[in-house]
């Protein structure tokens, strides 16, 4: 027997939890025992230990009665493990298949036994035996599993380093195309938190398919117009996903990078996946890597830049990615000092404010755009034509 577990005896014969007390000494002369005849002691004296215990139950005590002690055993954290045995005499047998189905552990008849009570304490020590050794399983299990998080994030930030190091520019890229993926991520608000930071950990390895290429073209787009901007650059997705599965249990993280340049119209590389084919992660990323790629094509010319992803939405990127990045940068803009817009619900729109963003509708269609001074009559239409067509996340405005 488990020495740390104790014993309870509830009867509401004395004489009964005298004779109990007495065979469970025999077959265990150190087991420590506490017993009462109320229902209420004994819920007071099992949830003062609150662990887990033996209890030998009859079923009419006063107060609580030992089915409603059990229902409360079994209901509590703590308790829920504990071996409850149910003695009965011949005429409690209608409330034995309540006690079964309430969750006793035995059953065990008036008079009781020595046999029969080593049997059940028997069973119980098994039992018990066996729960700590699956409890000493689960902690080894949890103990090399954080063992194993460590290599893979210290494996991780090897590859995270060996990036930097080939691009060292890069560092501020990658915190803002990190924080806006996941943004992007959470916004959709389906999305399993294990898929969001498969998702952040691709995009802080965003650039790594680049280490690999020549001095003279590591700073170039990987595309243009959707296509693979030279031989060279064929390699990027691909070492980035050798890469990355290098790590252990990144394979996700892998897929994610492997198909960023992929086209939402199916004309990407490297394996031509089409809309929904192309997974969730690789759509964000690309979508935030290319604006960075705009936004230094064009010498930080925001405007230009988000432009450019709304020109080749739907055949370049996911439409709804496209808007919610849009909603992103208006989510920066209100957390700088300068607080320019503010996101609003359509309930709070009124005549007489101007938009900072488009309202971008689920369909791809920009139903107002950005600069429009609202009229009350175009509040109306938005209210009709969402009932239909949903605009996608927030309205943002001017603060004036």
């Amino acid at each position: 027997m488990v020495k740390t577990v104790k014993f309870y005896v509830f009867d509401s014969d004395e004489s009964m939890i005298q004779i109990l007390t007495h065979l469970i000494r025999m077959i265990y002369p150190d087991a420590i025992i506490e017993s009462t005849t109320d229902g209420e002691n004994a819920w007071i004296m099992l949830t003062t230990n609150n662990q887990q215990a033996i209890v030998i139950t009859g079923i009419f005590l006063s107060k609580l009665n030992g089915l409603q002690l059990l229902q409360n055993i079994k209901s509590k954290d703590n308790l829920k493990d504990s071996y409850v045995v149910i003695t009965f005499d011949n005429q409690d047998k209608e409330e034995l298949l309540k006690a079964l189905k309430l969750g006793a552990d035995a059953l065990l008849s008036k008079p009781v036994s020595i046999e029969g009570l080593i049997s059940v304490l028997k069973t119980a020590s098994k039992l018990f035996n066996l729960q700590q050794k699956v409890k000493l399983f689960e902690e080894k299990i949890e103990e090399s599993s954080k063992l194993l998080d460590e290599d893979v994030d210290k494996m991780s930030n090897i590859l995270s380093k060996f990036q930097e190091l080939r691009i060292p520019r890069i560092q501020k890229n990658l915190t803002f195309i990190s924080e806006a993926t996941v943004w992007i991520a959470k916004k959709f608000g389906d999305t399993e938190s294990s898929e969001i930071n498969n998702i952040e950990r691709a995009a802080k390895l965003c650039f790594i398919g680049k280490v690999g290429l020549p001095d003279k073209i590591i700073d170039k787009p990987v595309t243009r117009s959707g296509m693979i901007s030279g031989e060279n650059m064929s390699v990027v997705p691909i070492l980035a996903r050798d890469l990355a599965n290098m790590v252990r249990n990144y394979e996700d993280v892998a897929n994610i990078l492997y198909h960023v340049f992929e086209n939402f119209d199916g004309s990407g590389y490297p394996k031509k996946l089409m809309g929904w084919q192309i997974p969730f992660g690789s759509r964000i990323i690309r979508v935030v890597f290319d604006y960075m790629e705009y936004l230094e094509e064009s010498r930080n010319n925001n405007t230009i830049a988000l432009e450019s992803l709304y020109h080749e939405s739907k055949r370049l990127y996911d439409y709804k990615i496209v808007a919610y990045f849009d909603q992103f940068l208006g989510f920066k803009s209100i957390n700088n000092s300068r607080m320019r817009e503010k996101a609003i619900k359509l309930k709070d729109l009124t005549g007489g404010m101007i938009l900072s963003r488009n309202i971008n509708l689920e369909s791809g269609i920009v139903l107002l755009g950005e600069g429009t001074y609202v009229k009350s009559e175009q509040i109306d239409k938005i209210l009709q034509i969402s009932k239909t067509d949903p605009y996608i996340g927030d309205i943002y405005v001017y603060i004036r």
